[in-house]
């Protein structure tokens, strides 16, 4: 009996411990067909195809479009953005983790995947010992034409804020730079160099630069010179300044621009309507403008030459009933368009050709003329158009809101409605008119055609132009300005 139960005992220990042993296999199995699933999986994800193409693009950028592509989210802190440098990259179909590594490549931080987060961490230890065992400390001396020691020139690195200045000795030091930098070496008066980083730049030499003002004429009235060799208080707008702007009078395109120069314009004016000049205050008791004083009789306005010729500054006169307040600029029947130059001489120089009439000053007009000598003819022809409203209005009560204020007014001082109360007994309760909208409420309007056809040969060449320009007011449409003009210089 007890050997039965024994045999018993022991079968059913052998059938256990193979049941254990089985069932700790079949575990082990599949945990490894699990690491095996989610290490495919992994490489799966990192071997997706993306295509990117980036120059100086920021790092959000950069993450922005692959996680479009990718469908990978990533997470970054500010100081890490901050720090961040730009990325430049161009593939084409390649594998998500070649592309980071190269977007990662050259920045002060790496990434791990968790899941589908890509994650920017620090860099170890290692690789910050790598990129600093990269740095070069960059030697050299600056000198001049002559060999002289050029002490205080600035020496940095293009892009960056590692920089130094020369001792008295012409030499500097610039330490831990990458290998692959730029280095700037510049120095007031002389022509800057960029020069590969390298630990010994040896001697660097500079040259002087050409001065600009030699290459600068400006008009005396009488003769051309340049600006480094004119005497005089010489200022000079040039076209590609007056073309930029859509003005009427090309002596608006001047504000702001000239020091000395006050352009003053009248209190509610047209389009059209001659401003006040002044050249380094005024001269004359004579101040036209104000009051009921003619614009006419202002002593302060400056002589105007145009192409040579002087013309007159005193404000033109329709002799019709208009809104000019005071009269219409002579110079705004000249396109800006076809003005080459404007001068504006201020002293001396202003009296030396033009005597008293120069007295204020004297503003130099120089139009356009043909410069194509390439035996071809050119056709050059702009239009622009534009409308403006009032912006911004009052906030007015209407005739109900009115009415009520009145009332609750006269309730609060506890006075009856009178007969002499006229709005409340007599006046339409039902009638408003915003006269804002009536007055103020209209749109205005401006319409510029510019046509120029130019030529020529190596003899002879030729330039026509015509245009026309309006303005109109928000007043109405029958109020505005308008300008045809033509010109011809062979």
């Amino acid at each position: 009996m007890y050997k039965k139960i024994i045999a018993i005992l022991m079968w059913y220990d052998s059938a256990w411990s193979y049941t254990l042993k089985n069932w700790i296999m079949r575990a082990k199995l599949t945990c490894l067909m699990l690491l095996l699933a989610f290490m495919q999986m992994g490489f799966a994800a990192l071997a997706q195809r993306v295509s990117l193409t980036k120059k100086n693009a920021a790092i959000t950028e950069v993450f922005r479009e692959l996680r479009k592509q990718s469908g990978y989210d990533f997470v970054i802190n500010k100081a890490q953005i901050k720090a961040s440098k730009p990325v430049t990259i161009n593939v084409k179909d390649g594998q998500l983790k070649d592309v980071l590594d190269a977007c990662f490549e050259n920045q002060p931080f790496t990434y791990a995947i968790e899941n589908k987060m890509i994650v920017v961490i620090p860099k170890r230890h290692e690789d910050r010992v790598t990129e600093i065992l990269k740095d070069v400390d960059v030697r050299g001396k600056v000198l001049d034409e002559n060999g002289e020691p050029l002490q205080g020139a600035s020496v940095k690195v293009k892009g960056g804020t590692l920089s130094t200045m020369t001792d008295m000795n012409g030499e500097f030091l610039l330490k831990a730079v990458q290998e692959d930098a730029v280095i700037v070496i510049a120095y007031l008066g002389y022509k800057s160099l960029e020069l590969k980083a390298i630990p010994s730049m040896g001697i660097v030499r500079l040259t002087l630069a050409t001065s600009e003002l030699n290459e600068v004429t400006v008009s005396t009235g009488y003769f051309q010179t340049s600006k480094r060799l004119s005497v005089g208080n010489i200022a000079k707008v040039t076209a590609n300044e007056i073309g930029n702007q859509p003005v009427v009078s090309p002596l608006l395109a001047l504000q702001g621009r000239v020091a000395g120069l006050e352009i003053t314009m009248p209190a509610n004016a047209t389009p059209g309507v001659a401003p006040q000049i002044r050249i380094r205050g005024n001269n004359s008791l004579r101040i036209g403008g104000k009051g009921t004083v003619d614009v006419s009789e202002d002593g302060n306005r400056p002589l105007y030459v145009v192409d040579g010729v002087p013309v007159m500054s005193n404000s033109i006169r329709t002799g019709f009933p208009d809104l000019s307040n005071g009269g219409y600029d002579p110079l705004s029947t000249i396109n800006p368009n076809n003005i080459e130059s404007i001068e504006i001489l201020k002293d001396a120089d202003a009296t030396a050709v033009y005597g008293s009439r120069g007295a204020n000053g004297v503003i130099l007009i120089t139009t356009k003329r043909s410069s194509n000598r390439a035996e071809r003819t050119d056709v050059d022809i702009s239009v622009y158009r534009g409308t403006g409203r009032i912006a911004n209005k009052l906030e007015l009560l209407n005739t109900e809101q009115y009415l009520e204020m009145r009332r609750e007014g006269l309730d609060n001082a506890g006075v009856s409605v009178n007969d002499f109360d006229y709005d409340l007994k007599y006046w339409d309760p039902n009638s408003y008119t915003d006269w804002q909208d009536v007055l103020l409420g209209g749109t205005a309007g401006i319409t510029d055609l510019q046509s120029i056809i130019s030529g020529g040969n190596q003899n002879t060449s030729f330039r026509i132009g015509g245009g026309y320009h309006r303005e109109t007011l928000i007043l109405s449409p029958e109020f505005g300005y308008s300008r045809a003009s033509a010109q011809a210089s062979v």
